[in-house]
């Protein structure tokens, strides 16, 4: 009986830390299309989008569109992907389905979201979509390259360190330690010994812990909407999620608005693709305009946006000219994603220094530890 109710709590308990986690039946479907799309990375998708948006905009439909893709590629294995997803796509219009529908077992979902809202506003801003997307990747890319560019040493030499004291308190130390009687051995000696035993004991654990960890934060990142998340969302590094988040959703947001749809219908449309804490402060969005068009800056003000940010979406929504007021989405999303990269560069160098730190308090370590043991022995010796 009672190892039947163990066995009962060790089970809510996994299914606890692998919902938190965010492993449930979604995770296998993403792994799934990670494997069937191996190569077909978002840069690539990106382009498929946008040939297939240049056959449209030539006057052809979806169907044909699909077709030619096919045709042309077909005999090409370096165009295998561009093939199946095309014909992902005309297999969803055989059977009266979206086009999104037809993208989503080839296509990042964030992909099929990006695309479908700006199909929905006309091709041209499709075309306007997909372009300003990439430019934001490609400054992401850069300013993650400039965060990473000091601290790449200082992780090397890290790794350097922990594997030196990992080989001082497996291999040498224990060696000198078995001439000398427990009571004689220098504190650090036992300390460095006792580090390394317990590393390699629960190694795996550790792998394991620290991997369930990154999926937790991740999840926590994308979905968490809870009054301590939003308590600390100002916060690093949750205030650079934050601000490339909302830089993603309101370029999208913002041309839907300026093109085609009004606030509220776009947050509406938004949301079918966001994932959990996008759709909390879409929904707010979709509060404040059920009604009818209010003020933009309010709409918005759900705390996505830090003070700075509203001061500036206050100032454009309430211009004058129509075309700024209509921008203004546009301009405070090209803003958050300046904050986001901006704190950034700003954390870059508290990173390094703590990394730093760390190899110089394990080096001190390690190096004491073995002076501990050269003191032990000259005292057994004299």
């Amino acid at each position: 009986m009672n190892l039947k109710l163990i066995s009962e709590y060790l089970g809510r308990t996994s299914q606890f830390f692998l919902e938190y986690s965010g492993l449930n039946y979604k995770t296998w479907e993403k792994l799934k299309r990670f494997f069937r799309t191996w190569g077909f990375n978002k840069k690539k998708q990106f382009e498929f989008i946008q040939d297939f948006s240049s056959w449209l905009n030539d006057g052809s439909s979806p169907k044909v569109a699909c077709e030619s893709i096919i045709r042309s590629g077909q005999n090409d294995s370096r165009l295998v992907h561009e093939v199946n997803a095309a014909k992902g796509i005309l297999d969803a219009l055989s059977r009266g389905l979206p086009i999104s529908v037809g993208m989503a077992d080839w296509f990042e979902p964030e992909v099929v979201s990006i695309f479908s809202a700006g199909q929905e506003a006309g091709a041209g801003a499709l075309n306007k979509v997909v372009k300003e997307y990439l430019v934001q990747q490609e400054e992401i890319a850069n300013a993650t390259s400039v965060f990473w560019s000091p601290i790449k040493a200082p992780l090397i030499y890290l790794g350097m360190v922990y594997g030196f004291l990992l080989m001082m308190g497996l291999g040498i130390l224990p060696q000198f330690a078995d001439f000398l009687p427990a009571e004689k051995l220098d504190g650090t000696v036992v300390l460095v010994m006792d580090i390394a035993a317990w590393c390699l004991k629960y190694m795996y654990f550790i792998l394991i812990i620290i991997f369930f960890a990154y999926l937790g934060f991740l999840n926590f990142c994308h979905n968490n909407v809870s009054k301590f998340r939003m308590a600390i969302d100002d916060y690093f590094p949750l205030n650079i999620y934050k601000n490339f988040a909302a830089m993603r959703t309101l370029k999208t947001f913002g041309i839907l608005v300026e093109t085609k749809y009004n606030v509220h219908k776009a947050a509406v449309e938004l949301k079918q693709y966001s994932q959990g804490y996008m759709t909390y402060h879409l929904n707010h969005v979709i509060r404040e305009t059920q009604f009818g068009e209010s003020n933009v800056a309010e709409a918005l003000n759900s705390g996505l946006l830090g003070k700075r940010l509203m001061f500036r979406l206050r100032n454009a929504a309430s211009s004058s000219d129509q075309s700024k007021k209509k921008a203004a989405i546009s301009i405070v999303a090209d803003r958050s994603g300046q904050e986001a990269i901006r704190a950034l560069k700003g954390t870059r160098i508290k990173v390094a220094i703590f990394v730093w730190l760390l190899v110089v308090a394990i080096l001190l370590l390690t190096v004491a530890s073995f002076m501990g043991i050269l003191s032990s022995l000259l005292n057994l010796a004299s």
